[in-house]
Parts: structure tokens; C-alpha cells; sequence
């Protein structure tokens, strides 16, 4: 199931890094030759030890193409990974974190734990405990009961407060030892927002669709849980992008619409960069 992609692993930037700027220069390494040239553990055989989940958090993560998952001589970067890469190899800033977080845990993706832990746990709970998600993992996914466990459901909360992994998207901030609350809204700039918008709008409504009702941005999967807005931050977060000339919003009477004004969505990824 890929709900398990990750078996014991938790998501740690520097290999994904490492992982990278290999492959860049070797895309037909082998698991082997990547775990020595890297660093990056690796176990009896190439589906074991940490390379094979490395490569996958990379993929799910928006990096690498999706063949690079199974494909044993052949790991290429995805066309976000090239720019994310360009501007920011060692995947430190948090507009990589963010993007990273939107494939990770998009409805499109199979990083399934992910993707209900940001769109349906996290905005039922604004403070839990990790028995609670523990309990909740169980009851979503029955047939990983007996994987899911204490240390598997902190891959989970250690993905956002651990430095080495998404820690700068604050979506889950730890009070307390295995206790968290729902963190403050932290998207670095309006080019950030407006290419995730754009990267949903895509897969959600595809090219065509120019204007779409904004009560959909609430939908789980879309704007609003991924970028952890309530009402009044999603507002904000609307009126920064058209700010930018990215939307338009028509309020002067029902029913309101959001009408797409970007050209690429790329060109909005390279501007959020380039705010920094």
C-alpha cells in the first residue's frame, strides 16, 4: 500500500539533497552506487534501507519524475524539481518546504497518510495528542493496524517541527513532549500562494475553467487546508495574490467569483523564489 511508502524512514531534506545532486550527474546510478556515493544507508538489496524511501519521498514530494520511483536506472527530475533545485539546492527555504508539502500531501498524490493527516485531521484538531492521531491513522486505515505504531505516526508530526524536514511551513507546532497544536498561517510571500493556487486549479478544474466559485478553496485538498487559512487568512491570502495581478476577484454581486489571470505557474514558483 503506498500509504507505507515510507516504512520507517522519516522525510530528511539533506538526503533528498544529496539524492539530487547525484542524480543529477548519474540518473542511471543504481541504489547501490547512490547509497555509497551519498552516504545514504542501504541494506541487503535495493528495496531496502533508506535510499528506496529516500528517492520516494522525492518523488511524492514534487522532485523527481514519478518513473524514478520504480525505475532502477532512470531517476530525472520533474520540471518543479529543476527550478526548486536552480534556486535552492540544499532545499533549505521555506518556498521549497512549501512545495514540497503540496505534492507531499495533494489529493492527486498516493502518499496517503499525508494527505489525510493535512486535509481532514489537522483542521478537525486544533490541539492533540499523538495517541489521537495514532488512533485516527488506525481507524483510517485499517489494513496498516498492525504497522501503525507510536514511532510510525511521528514520521508524521516530525515531518513539521523536525529542522531537517518541513519544520519552516509551521503546520504543527509541539508544546509539549508527543503533544502539538494547529501552527499560525507562515506562506512566505503572495508567488507562493498563487503558484500552489495554480498547481490546484490545474488538477481540480484543469486549463479551461477561467473562473470557479472561491467557497470550492475550502474543499479538502484545496487551498485552504493546505495552506492551513482559516476564513479571514484565506481572504488575506486571496487579496495578496490579486495583489499581485495573479486573480481577480468579482465581489459587486453574487455569486462571487476567483478568475485565473496567471499565464504559468511556473513563472509564479520562480517569482516566490526571487522575493526572498
Amino acid at each position: 500500500m503506498k500509504a507505507y511508502f515510507h516504512k520507517s524512514f522519516t522525510l530528511q531534506r539533506d538526503n533528498i539533497s544529496k539524492l539530487i545532486s547525484f542524480v543529477l550527474e548519474h540518473p542511471s546510478a543504481s541504489r547501490q552506487e547512490i547509497a555509497v556515493e551519498t552516504g545514504i544507508g542501504i541494506g541487503k538489496n535495493a528495496s531496502d534501507g533508506k535510499v528506496r524511501p529516500t528517492i520516494q519521498y522525492a518523488v511524492y514530494s514534487g522532485l523527481l519524475q514519478p518513473s524514478a520511483a520504480e525505475s532502477q536506472n532512470e531517476i530525472l527530475l520533474s520540471d518543479v524539481g529543476e527550478i526548486v533545485f536552480h534556486y535552492d539546492p540544499r532545499l533549505k527555504t521555506s518556498i521549497s518546504q512549501w512545495v514540497m508539502h503540496y505534492f507531499l500531501c495533494r489529493p492527486q498524490n498516493e502518499s496517503e497518510i499525508w494527505r489525510f493527516f493535512v486535509h481532514d485531521f489537522i483542521p478537525a484538531h486544533g490541539e492533540f495528542e499523538g495517541e489521537v492521531l495514532e488512533e485516527a491513522l488506525t481507524k483510517k486505515f485499517p489494513d496498516l493496524s498492525e504497522r501503525i505504531n507510536k514511532e510510525n505516526r511521528r514520521i508524521l508530526t516530525n515531518c513539521y517541527i523536525d529542522g531537517n524536514a518541513l519544520a519552516k511551513t509551521r503546520l504543527i507546532e509541539s508544546y509539549q513532549k508527543d503533544k502539538f497544536i494547529r501552527g499560525t498561517p507562515n506562506y512566505q510571500n503572495a508567488f507562493l500562494a498563487a503558484y500552489i493556487l495554480a498547481e490546484i486549479w490545474e488538477a481540480k478544474h484543469g486549463q479551461d475553467v477561467t473562473m470557479v466559485d472561491p467557497t470550492v478553496f475550502f474543499d479538502g485538498g484545496d487551498l485552504a487546508t493546505t495552506l492551513n487559512l482559516n476564513e479571514g487568512d484565506l481572504r488575506n491570502c486571496l487579496n495578496e495574490i490579486t495583489a499581485i495581478g495573479a486573480i481577480r476577484q468579482l465581489r459587486e454581486a453574487p455569486p462571487f467569483q476567483v478568475v485565473r489571470r496567471w499565464d504559468s505557474k511556473f513563472d509564479l514558483l520562480r517569482r516566490a523564489y526571487e522575493e526572498l
